[in-house]
């Protein structure tokens, strides 16, 4: 794996202020990580990933819906952290434009994970989420932005604020 870092994910950080609660290599903590279907950490899919990365991660264990089963396909922003939050669900998706919604609210839920990993397939992805899921699980259950990269994990606690 490997690449050049996501510039685009960097400015956003950025922009964020603050520190990451944790920043670390995948090389670094996927090690010997527990299987995570138990951690009972529930996913919501945004529009702009597959739905067949609900299914993958059901198969695994986790529960997981995707926006067009949950009857929220073409919704704005609001509208699908709104329903991740009413279903206590992590919201993953690709897309930084959730970070303008979140900071506006200044909430502490619905937690989301930014899976940017470009080229990355469908198996591919729900790798990534399984497999990361028992590093991330505690900071996705009290409110953070969860960014996976191609290299690393990053993770800022809400609420959110503008540097």
């Amino acid at each position: 794996e490997g690449g050049a870092p996501d510039a685009q994910l960097e400015q956003a950080f950025h922009r964020l202020g603050g520190t990451d609660t944790q920043n670390a290599a995948y090389a670094d903590v996927l090690t010997g990580t527990p299987p995570a279907a138990a951690i009972g950490i529930r996913f919501l899919i945004d529009e702009n990933l597959s739905p067949r990365v609900a299914d993958n991660l059901r198969a695994e264990g986790y529960d997981a819906v995707h926006v067009r089963d949950a009857g929220a396909l073409g919704g704005d922003n609001t509208q699908v952290l709104t329903l991740a939050e009413r279903e206590g669900r992590v919201l993953v998706t690709n897309e930084l434009s959730y970070l303008d919604d979140l900071l506006a609210a200044g909430s502490p839920a619905p937690s989301v994970l930014l899976l940017r990993r470009e080229g990355a397939d469908i198996a591919e992805q729900t790798s990534v989420i399984a497999a990361s899921t028992p590093v991330i699980a505690a900071a996705l259950g009290s409110g953070a932005l969860v960014a996976l990269d191609s290299e690393r994990i990053r993770v800022r606690s809400f609420p959110l604020r503008n540097a």
